[in-house]
């Protein structure tokens, strides 16, 4: 890796864990964050300027997760991008998701908000959605123990955006204009 990314715990296809773990680096300590979780009912997301797609390309996500940072103004820390680090919100938005109205009305996203506190202290993952029906990986699993909490919030009910689980939801449309 040649970027930002190894200065902080990384493991690709893990967004979720990442996040979890940059929301505890000692640089956000005073600022105010959000997780952004960012999805769809039919767990197709396009993103634009991902690492794991093709230049001009998007990569189909089924869900990604982002830090959202406000010191002086709302940016995003997203450890797959190559925009860079951090970049400012709106950016962010423009460069990273479709202006194309049918794509954009085909794969309507929306995003779950989590203060970053409650993140911290409620998610929880098995890893199990990274298995295959045989119980393989399909990506390998980060070096690090998998962060689960018998009674913690699981990611799957994070990624469903029809589900009542920790944050706010909304469009992406009005989370630019919110933000």
């Amino acid at each position: 890796m040649d970027d930002d990314s190894v200065n902080f715990h990384y493991a690709p296809y893990y967004c979720e864990e990442n996040i979890w773990f940059l929301c505890q680096e000692a640089q956000f300590a005073k600022l105010a964050l959000k997780v952004v979780i960012i999805s769809n009912e039919f767990r197709t997301c396009p993103l634009w300027d991902q690492r794991a797609g093709e230049t001009g390309n998007p990569i189909f996500w089924d869900y990604h997760v982002i830090l959202l940072c406000n010191s002086t103004s709302w940016q995003v820390w997203d450890l797959d991008t190559t925009l860079g680090m951090p970049v400012d919100l709106g950016y962010y938005l423009r460069r990273t998701f479709s202006r194309d109205e049918t794509l954009e009305k085909q794969f309507a996203l929306s995003v779950r908000i989590i203060p970053a506190e409650e993140y911290i202290a409620r998610f929880s993952s098995d890893r199990s959605h990274m298995k295959d029906a045989g119980n393989r990986w399909l990506a390998p699993p980060p070096p690090w123990p998998m962060i689960w909490r018998q009674a913690g919030t699981d990611l799957m009910d994070l990624i469903d955006m029809k589900k009542d689980s920790l944050g706010i939801l909304m469009t992406l449309r009005d989370f630019g204009r919110h933000f």
